[in-house]
């Protein structure tokens, strides 16, 4: 039994406080290879990549489970984890190579991350995650002056405790690359909801402005886009993506509170190591009449509108908004079918 001694003299049990509160301390923690398993490959990096969303936090973005992949092969050696992550606010879809290690940060873990991995698939982000970090490595990714990434380089710092009979494992940020008012600003964005789980804190009022700019997309259009946007949803509320499907390259519209992109884009399952060879680098090499404004490993996208946000009046959106939308979509989509064809024929895939 808990007793505590009130203020009043009077003996208090569980009865009344609730159950005992173990209070964690440095005390309980402990190596990681002792919590997760000895073997870095076998252990530490199937553990991390099958709870990606423990980086959420950490890294203010929103990791897609269904996109990660292990062990992936770059230039003989292997890049622990690679996968797709949601940047908060925008919606956007980006690449993210993760190196992780027992101990402290090493040259080796770091310098493959930042000088192969990410080159190499085209990551627009890097996270090193170690139980430690030496002070000038945090103070030169802190300060940019090694590399920085357009959407940062992040040390996260993995601790293990032993809490009793329970193993626990906690992720904290402890050096970003980005500026520090747009490290603020992400992070912010992330805790409002923009790039979390769905229950990660955005306001009623954000979604209901959010849902209420999509369905006037669709209200005022007159094609599929008018039909499929306001049943289109997310997890993360503030934006929503539509999919052409029927080819093994498909179109993708991603229709977010701060603009709306089209993309070509292609899953990985169903094709074999050799045709993602194969459409990895056509991604890189075709060239269309109208370039896409990114390449990244999933596939390429076109901006085709950057002036609608959910913070707009209703009054002051046009009642054309949907059929100004639409016709910006059909006014590229000879460009993005040119691109699926070419990864299609380039990659030797089968057009269903």
């Amino acid at each position: 039994m808990v007793s505590i001694r009130p203020v009043d003299g009077q003996r208090v049990d569980e009865a009344t406080t609730g159950p005992a509160v173990r209070h964690v301390s440095a005390t309980d923690r402990v190596k990681l290879a002792t919590i997760l398993g000895g073997s870095e490959p076998q252990f530490m990096t199937p553990q991390i990549a099958e709870n990606i969303d423990a980086l959420n936090e950490p890294t203010s973005c929103r990791f897609l489970a269904d996109t990660v992949e292990t062990e992936v092969d770059i230039l003989g050696r292997s890049l622990d984890i690679l996968g797709a992550a949601e940047l908060p606010g925008s919606g956007e879809e980006i690449q993210v190579a993760i190196e992780n290690q027992y101990g402290t940060a090493d040259p080796d873990h770091f310098g493959r991350l930042v000088g192969w991995y990410m080159p190499e698939t085209g990551a627009r982000m890097g996270v090193l995650v170690a139980e430690q970090f030496e002070p000038q490595l945090i103070r030169a990714v802190s300060e940019g002056s090694v590399v920085s990434p357009e959407h940062g380089l992040w040390l996260v710092e993995a601790c293990g405790y032993q809490v009793g009979e329970a193993k626990l494992v906690t992720y904290q940020m402890r050096a970003c690359s980005l500026p520090r008012s747009e490290r603020l600003r992400r992070q912010k964005l992330f805790s409002r909801g923009g790039g979390g789980s769905s229950g990660n804190g955005a306001s009623a009022a954000d979604y209901r402005n959010a849902a209420d700019l999509f369905d006037w997309i669709g209200s005022t259009g007159a094609t599929w886009l008018a039909d499929a946007l306001p049943k289109s949803r997310t997890t993360a509320g503030f934006y929503r993506r539509i999919v052409e499907t029927g080819t093994p390259v498909y179109i993708e519209l991603f229709a977010g509170t701060d603009r709306i992109s089209i993309g070509s884009s292609y899953t990985k399952s169903g094709l074999s190591p050799e045709q993602l060879v194969l459409l990895e680098a056509a991604n890189k090499e075709v060239e269309v009449e109208v370039p896409p404004a990114r390449r990244y490993l999933r596939g390429s996208w076109w901006d085709v509108r950057t002036d609608v946000g959910r913070n707009t009046p209703a009054d002051q959106r046009s009642d054309s908004l949907g059929l100004e939308v639409e016709k910006a979509i059909d006014s590229i989509r000879e460009s993005v079918d040119q691109h699926n064809r070419a990864l299609v024929e380039a990659a030797d895939l089968k057009v269903s």
